[in-house]
């Protein structure tokens, strides 16, 4: 008895679709389960199988190295590796564009857009300034290869260093990167309240009712 698993197929158009079912369907003819003529040679017999499979490869090698990319990135600023360094897993190609989305007048981090390596370093530099962070851990990574797309959920505890007020935060990222795998726009998704209230030396007592 076989049994075939497929994980974390995502198909975003129709030819990825046909991708998918060519090579479920050569897996069952190399399994001897199906016959070549039963599908492929009726529905789509101008695609050969080494040509779907080297196209799945393709795929599974983009979508490898934009994992790597977007892990390798994450563990820098988790770890509070050196600014040049974070700022290295940005494209020197494109238009860097980092937005960390909310209220703009509840931190100087939120509600605008920092552009270019420039910006990009000047928005980690905010960020340092405002805020200290510990147990920082990224999870729950999922890449579209086509769309160059990477998003993922983060947890850490951060700690508003004017005021000492600290919060548990779950938050989550989209990272879109070039053909060399350096990202192009970072954006973030957080508890700008809880931030709001750290800042203003106001979250405790929220909490204390």
């Amino acid at each position: 008895m076989y049994t075939i698993q497929v994980l974390s197929v995502s198909c975003s158009s129709v030819d990825n679709m046909f991708v998918a079912a060519l090579t479920i369907c050569y897996l069952l003819c190399m399994l001897g389960l199906t016959k070549h003529d039963s599908f492929v040679d009726h529905v789509y017999p101008q695609v050969r199988y080494d040509v779907v499979l080297s196209a799945l490869t393709i795929e599974m090698l983009s979508r490898s190295r934009l994992l790597a990319s977007s892990v390798a990135f994450c563990d820098a600023f988790a770890q509070k590796k050196d600014l040049d360094i974070i700022v290295s897993h940005f494209s020197t190609t494109h238009q860097v564009s980092v937005v960390e989305h909310g209220e703009k007048s509840l931190a100087p981090f939120l509600g605008k857009s920092f552009r270019g390596l420039d910006g990009a370093r000047s928005y980690f530099e905010t960020i340092a300034s405002s805020l200290s962070y510990e147990d920082m851990e990224f999870s729950e990574f999922i890449v579209d290869a086509e769309a160059k797309r990477a998003a993922c959920k983060g947890r850490a505890r951060f700690t508003w260093n004017e005021t000492g007020e600290s919060w548990d935060e779950t938050f989550a990222y989209m990272l879109d990167f070039d053909d060399e795998g350096k990202i192009t726009d970072y954006q973030v998704w957080a508890d700008s309240g809880a931030a709001y209230l750290a800042r203003k030396g106001e979250l405790d007592k929220v909490r204390r009712g």
